[in-house]
């Protein structure tokens, strides 16, 4: 642990951490931005700023790779829904190197920097999809399950909530052009009717085909699972064998406010936690 730590300290102190910007080649044009006599140009729209180190090899590369995950609960899933974007039109992906030859604190300080310049988009400022000021990295550093927990959080905002409205609709509608004219593949659609037709073989009901196959009592019964054995819309339509559409269609009708994903796990833990005493 000793020789790991002088090693640590002997690496924070060596200039070879930099700071780098993900440009949307969707979006050229002359991007300024500028506070007292510090300036960055853009010839792209910059949507991430980060920082990473020659012991890294090349931590922008890593966003890339990363985006080929489907689904990823801990990470940042606006910065990677513009690089599956950028994939998908066979578009660049560009970055640029704002400063090299810089120690960690130095790389610190100038991502902070650079994120206060330009501005993040989650809080309605700028263009960047950061989930923080910057700085709080450190090379080889795993995230605490707190910093998880505030990722997660963030992540679980709707468009609404992390854009406005008017930008929201303006995003919905991109996302639902860009998706015009896809075809799946045969194996595609093959897999998903096999699915379905096993899932009406053990009773799945279709909501939008027979409206009322709920009663009064199980509509009863599935607000009592919500409200006060605090059983999520997940569970509930697996009793059921439904799709969480009509447990919704119930709840809304009675004006019970849907829970956040972070209440959901709250929840879990709680549950988790009286299960273990």
């Amino acid at each position: 642990m000793l020789v790991l730590s002088y090693l640590r300290l002997y690496m924070m102190n060596r200039a070879i951490f930099y700071v780098y910007a993900l440009l949307d080649t969707r979006k050229p044009g002359k991007f300024v931005y500028e506070k007292d006599d510090q300036k960055l140009e853009f010839d792209y729209e910059p949507y991430y700023i980060g920082k990473g180190g020659t012991i890294d090899n090349n931590r922008p590369i890593d966003h890339l790779k990363e985006c080929r995950k489907k689904y990823c609960k801990h990470c940042n899933n606006h910065k990677l829904n513009i690089i599956r974007a950028l994939v998908k039109e066979n578009l660049e992906f560009k970055y640029i190197y704002l400063k090299e030859n810089l120690t960690e604190k130095e790389s610190f300080d100038y991502e902070i920097f650079c994120i206060s310049l330009i501005r993040r988009s989650d809080l309605n400022q700028g263009p960047l999809t950061n989930l923080t000021d910057g700085g709080e990295g450190v090379g080889g550093y795993k995230h605490s399950e707190q910093n998880k927990d505030l990722f997660s959080q963030l992540n679980s905002k709707s468009y609404i909530e992390r854009y406005g409205e008017t930008k929201a609709l303006d995003e919905i509608k991109k996302r639902s052009i860009s998706h015009l004219g896809e075809k799946h593949s045969f194996e595609r659609s093959k897999k998903q009717s096999e699915t379905m037709t096993k899932k009406f073989e053990n009773g799945y009901k279709v909501w939008n085909k027979d409206l009322n196959f709920f009663s009064d009592k199980d509509c009863q019964n599935i607000i009592d699972l919500y409200l006060f054995k605090e059983l999520s819309i997940e569970d509930i339509r697996k009793i059921y064998k439904c799709s969480s559409t009509p447990i919704k269609r119930i709840l809304n009708k009675q004006s019970i406010k849907l829970r956040s994903k972070s209440e959901i796990l709250t929840i879990r833990h709680k549950n988790k936690k009286m299960s273990i005493n």
